[in-house]
């Protein structure tokens, strides 16, 4: 049986380039009296780059009394740092909660400012 239509004719399917949509990590950060350990763990972090993905880092600091505070004030013009500053300490998981509501990640961390995790993590 004879092919009968598109015989020697060339087709072509023209499919949509599939574009990747890049993601957005969130790294939050509770701040507590971490006055030994904040500057070295800040400084690391804001050196990570991950290829495809936008990193934006989220400092909460709970009103601390040993300097902290002032460190993290240093940060609040870096174009990847989300600052709040608490009136009051409300613990880890207030903190948290507060960093989570201003959040645009689809990827979410949770970053002490003590170096309890390791960052290269």
């Amino acid at each position: 049986m004879r092919n009968q239509g598109l015989s020697g004719a060339m087709i072509s399917l023209m499919m949509p380039k599939c574009t990747q949509r890049a993601h957005t990590l969130s790294v939050i950060v509770p701040v507590y009296n971490e006055i030994g350990t904040v500057a070295p763990a800040l400084e690391q972090l804001l050196k990570k780059v991950i290829s495809g993905v936008a990193i934006e880092f989220i400092i909460i600091e709970s009103n601390s009394t040993d300097g902290s505070r002032d460190v993290v004030l240093s940060y609040r013009d870096h174009p990847r740092v989300k600052l709040i500053l608490e009136d009051q300490a409300r613990g880890k998981g207030y903190a948290v909660r507060a960093g989570l509501q201003v959040a645009t990640g689809d990827i979410i961390l949770i970053q002490d400012a003590d170096l309890e995790y390791d960052l290269e993590d």
